[in-house]
């Protein structure tokens, strides 16, 4: 009975605080990720699952799928894709306890760790956008096939691993929290976790440092140094406690637990140092992220901060959960951003956008031929291209706005469209032809 109090607490702390964000619309990045996921047959997509040691456009091929399946589904309709990525942060909410559990051996402490882990005010990306499916599928696979290694279904676990560093490659650290956990206990399992070891060397030779791979784009390029190392790592604690000058006690906060924790817990204190370092190792030498990134291996800070008196006091469910909602919301509810039109300004933009050009033209012709004369995306370019072919559901349609490159031919235009930032309106008018854009190849996805 306490356990189902607790889990129907903790839903309702995810729920108050990451709800409303389910109501939001596309982002320029759901525009690109289901274009560029449309744009692959279905068989392509299905088969990069597996040739992990081939480069690939589509970088992230288990997100693609699931923009592909949710589009082909229902249509050009925000909704659902939100529905169900809300799905899966629930279901990771359960995986973080269990996964918790089973390295800590501490109910209390599984309690307290999955409310840490619920909802930050500064991962408003997980919620709010649709294309940080990646990092929510990958955290699903991940701490599946962790659960998967520790119950001794290592074929299972391979298979979730696989999945894993197909949804983001933030995956790739599993293999060395394997062998921390369990890798000095049971030669099999060591034996699991090093084959896990090889299909990353693959995935990594392969997949991301590749020529055509995704190190070879500007921004994902790593640049391996240890002053690129701290400065990445000290940016993403300082938002971890919401900036704002308090790195040194984040710092603090989480060396005092990890010190405790390698006392009392010494193997689960291993298992989250490795966790939390090395997970954060493929982000921590690219060009800074938000703190959306580390989703997967914050669940070793959590674990961190779960262990120390709090949970050896609390020791029964209802009690632990209390106590770290108090603390937690209390936390974020000072500190969190409470400006969500910053946020959702571009989602309404897309939005207002879709809804004037479904009006003004009902249909267009498969193939057409459409000019926006003012773009109504002036800061991504590609977005007016992305908008069309969704919403009227033809990837051959061509998008042109005057002063980009074109082909430089004329063009007799099935649509043409005007859009007035100051009303932020849309109009159909006529419009002499000029030239259609053409769409960039290899943009990395989020």
């Amino acid at each position: 009975m306490q356990n189902a109090a607790a889990a129907g607490l903790v839903l309702a702390y995810f729920l108050w605080f990451a709800g409303p964000w389910i109501l939001s619309g596309f982002t320029p990045d759901d525009l690109m990720n289901c274009h560029r996921a449309l744009e692959q047959p279905l068989w392509k997509l299905l088969l990069d699952h597996v040739t992990i040691f081939l480069p690939s456009p589509e970088f992230r091929p288990f997100g693609s799928l699931f923009y592909r399946a949710i589009y082909r589904s229902f249509g050009f309709h925000p909704l659902p894709f939100h529905v169900a990525l809300y799905a899966v942060l629930i279901a990771n909410l359960y995986l973080t306890y269990r996964v918790v559990r089973a390295v800590t051996g501490v109910t209390s402490a599984a309690w307290i760790a999955t409310v840490l882990h619920a909802w930050h005010g500064n991962w408003t990306g997980l919620h709010l956008n649709a294309g940080f499916c990646f990092d929510v599928f990958c955290y699903f696979f991940y701490t599946a096939a962790l659960l998967a290694f520790g119950s001794g279904r290592l074929w299972l676990f391979l298979g979730l691993y696989l999945l894993g560093l197909n949804a983001k490659e933030i995956a790739v650290s599993l293999p060395l929290v394997c062998l921390a956990w369990q890798g000095a206990d049971c030669r099999r399992s060591a034996i699991a976790a090093i084959s896990a070891g090889l299909l990353t060397a693959i995935f990594i030779s392969g997949r991301l440092m590749a020529p055509q791979g995704l190190g070879a784009i500007g921004p994902y390029t790593p640049q391996i140094d240890l002053a690129t190392f701290v400065s990445r790592v000290g940016v993403f604690l300082d938002m971890s406690v919401y900036g704002h000058g308090r790195l040194v006690w984040a710092m603090a906060i989480l060396g005092v637990a990890a010190g405790w924790s390698s006392i009392y817990h010494r193997r689960a204190a291993v298992v989250s140092l490795v966790l939390l370092f090395a997970g954060v190792l493929p982000v921590a030498f690219i060009e800074q992220r938000a703190l959306e990134a580390v989703y997967v291996p914050s669940l070793g800070a959590v674990i961190l901060l779960a262990l120390p008196p709090l949970s050896a006091l609390l020791t029964r469910p209802l009690p632990a959960v209390l106590a770290a909602l108090l603390l937690a919301g209390a936390f974020h509810h000072l500190r969190r951003d409470r400006r969500p039109e910053i946020h959702l300004a571009e989602a309404n933009r897309i939005a207002s956008a879709a809804a004037q050009m479904r009006r003004a033209a009902p249909c267009l012709p498969p193939g057409a031929q459409v000019l926006f004369v003012r773009d109504p995306f002036p800061r991504f370019e590609w977005n007016s291209m992305f908008l069309v072919r969704l919403v009227y559901n033809d990837m051959t349609i061509a998008v042109s706005q005057p002063g980009r490159p074109g082909s430089g031919q004329p063009v007799d235009y099935d649509a043409v469209f005007d859009w007035d930032p100051e009303g932020a309106v849309m109009r159909r008018i006529n419009r002499p032809p000029t030239s259609a854009n053409r769409m960039p190849k290899n943009t990395p996805s989020k």
